[in-house]
């Protein structure tokens, strides 16, 4: 009753403010003088209504001044002065509260908090720190002796703090320079500022906020400093495929994601979850052992789960903001046209660019799905250079609630061909699926009288697959890699050189995008 209150008020504060003066004099012409006035009834239709809170603020703001019965009706606690009491005097009896009410209580305003660093003395002595750098640095487990990408290790955001253990050096395993940190994550050098900085007094984390609003869920905490912390999605079984990696699944059960902090000694306070679709509650747990805090952020529905960014706002306050996925006339989709530039990407048999392939079929994606509705945008609109770094940038910073990356393929071999779809997330296989099976569908179409090729189509696993591919690293939306088809095979090639076949594998992609959100 109170945030309504405030909302009327508010309102019609701002409306009163905007209105023509010509037209607001002519509608206190038009309004009923003659009629017997009681206190807050301005307009004598004895009623107490929007109307006569209306009349009050144009008096105030001097747009239609009022006279004689009107005037006195308006005063509507007897002190001679026609202000804010008066309009919001009939306000509250408009939503059945007593004028003499006290007013509702303003909403408070966040207050910054002042974070701690290890550039100043806490007194417990000095060691080797870095501090991210980069939006995003991501990080992979220090147990292992290798850089390979593991879903259950999620970046660090920039201005996160952690100590070093030691570096390690390109080769190898390795592809570029990494330190090891005592939180258990390697971190690529380039990504990170090292320095010598002063130990830190153990973190404390706090609830502070739950909102809901614009298909966003927002859980806003209090933090001392920017501690490190992964994320990690429970409930999901992963299974051995491809190539023989790890983190296949098949299908998406996920039931809670876990936030884990580091060198945090306790947790409290509870987020109120109001109208959020994906989130049903939180917990927080802390492992003294191992000098953790974890806040497990329940699922509304297992398998139904969008992706989430992190930040730390204006008032130093980390935000974990996950995607309610709207529907798809008001989704935002990211087309990413594989290569480009001074990067051709594989080169046909008839010698055909795969960068100018891909960008051939992504705009026919998105042509169809504007015409659709849909709002697209795309990570370049011509033969430019964009690395993977600018694209996964690219991605966050929009606002995206999906992202398909658009390629095709190449082997060493003349023989393969057909379509595949990779993921990394397990919350992005439904997407892969859908489209992959638009396009082998599509394929089947232009193979129909070519048996040979039609057995090809599909591969014997499927043909959708985890593989962690950088562009599709991302935490913040579904995120997919599709391979449209093999430029090596001759056959291939030619079709996929083809416009009319273009355009058939582009609608299969739209398709499959709409297909992924009617099955959620």
């Amino acid at each position: 009753m109170k945030s309504r209150l405030l909302k009327l008020l508010s309102v019609f504060i701002a409306v009163i403010m905007f209105l023509p003066v010509q037209a607001t004099v002519a509608a206190a012409e038009s309004t009923p003088t003659d009629a017997p006035h009681i206190l807050g009834d301005v307009n004598g239709d004895a009623k107490v209504n929007l109307t006569d809170a209306k009349l009050i603020l144009k008096h105030i703001v001097k747009l239609n001044l009022l006279t004689g019965d009107m005037l006195k009706a308006a005063d509507n606690n007897n002190d001679n002065k026609i202000n804010l009491t008066d309009a919001k005097r009939v306000l509250k009896i408009i939503v059945h509260l007593s004028p003499d009410a006290p007013d509702p209580e303003p909403e408070p305003v966040q207050q910054k908090v002042n974070l701690l660093t290890p550039y100043s003395d806490h007194g417990l002595g000095k060691k080797d720190m870095c501090e991210v750098t980069a939006d995003f640095a991501e990080t992979v487990p220090s147990s292992t002796d290798n850089d390979k990408n593991d879903p259950n290790y999620s970046p660090e955001i920039k201005g996160s703090f952690d100590y070093i253990e030691r570096k390690i050096s390109k080769g190898g395993n390795y592809d570029q320079d990494y330190y090891v940190l005592s939180s258990g994550t390697k971190v690529a050098t380039k990504n990170v500022k090292k320095f010598s900085g002063f130990v830190m007094p153990k973190n404390k984390v706090s609830a502070y906020d739950a909102t809901t609003a614009n298909s966003v869920t927002d859980l806003t905490i209090t933090v001392d400093w920017k501690v490190p912390f992964i994320s990690r999605v429970g409930g999901q079984n992963f299974y051995t495929g491809y190539e023989n990696r790890p983190f296949n699944v098949s299908s998406f059960t996920g039931a809670y994601i876990d936030f884990i902090f580091y060198y945090t000694s306790s947790a409290s306070g509870s987020f109120e979850i109001k109208n959020s679709s994906v989130i049903k509650s939180t917990q927080w747990m802390t492992n003294s052992n191992n000098g953790t805090s974890t806040l497990r952020v329940f699922f509304k529905t297992s398998g139904k789960y969008y992706g989430y960014k992190a930040y730390y706002s204006e008032y130093n306050r980390l935000v974990l903001s996950f995607n309610e996925k709207p529907t798809l006339s008001n989704a935002v989709v990211m087309l990413d046209a594989g290569h480009g530039g001074n990067d051709p990407g594989a080169i046909g048999t008839n010698g055909t660019y795969e960068s100018s392939v891909n960008l051939k079929i992504t705009n026919y994606v998105k042509a169809n799905l504007q015409n659709r509705g849909v709002t697209v945008k795309m990570t370049r609109t011509d033969n430019s250079t964009k690395s993977l770094d600018e694209r996964q940038s690219l991605t966050r910073k929009s606002g995206s609630d999906i992202f398909v990356a658009i390629h095709s393929n190449s082997s060493t071999s003349s023989s393969p061909s057909g379509t595949e779809a990779y993921y990394y997330y397990g919350f992005s296989k439904p997407l892969a699926q859908k489209v992959h099976d638009r396009l082998v569908t599509a394929w089947k179409s232009v193979y129909s009288g070519n048996s040979s090729m039609l057995n090809k189509v599909n591969p014997s696993d499927g043909g959708v697959r985890f593989k962690p591919f950088q562009v599709i690293r991302i935490e913040d939306c579904p995120a997919v890699l599709i391979e449209c088809g093999y430029l090596s095979n001759s056959t291939e090639c030619g079709k996929l050189c083809t416009d009319s076949v273009q355009q058939k594998l582009a609608n299969a992609i739209a398709d499959g995008i709409v297909d992924y959100y009617k099955a959620q």
